[in-house]
């Protein structure tokens, strides 16, 4: 969260560093009062998980696309007779 040597505070980490000290009382009672939260939690991580990679491949997808749509069109204009 800080770094010394340039004296900075990430906001990044900041925030979330507040977040967990803020929510965290919250979070553990909630986990003792109902046992299937912790259940829930690693369900809608692998879901975001999921999501996460499912775009990640898409864009790549898309990427490579493009790549071979551009590639094509210079061939296709250096091999095109004067």
């Amino acid at each position: 969260m800080f770094m010394k040597s340039k004296g900075i505070i990430q906001l990044s980490l900041l925030a979330k560093w507040n977040l967990l000290v803020t929510r965290w009382p919250t979070f553990v009672e909630a986990m003792l009062a109902k046992e299937y939260i912790v259940y829930r939690l690693k369900e809608a991580y692998a879901i975001q998980e999921d999501l996460r990679q499912k775009r990640q491949s898409q864009e790549q997808y898309a990427d490579l696309k493009q790549r071979k749509k551009s590639s094509h069109g210079w061939m296709n204009v250096s091999t095109t007779p004067m």
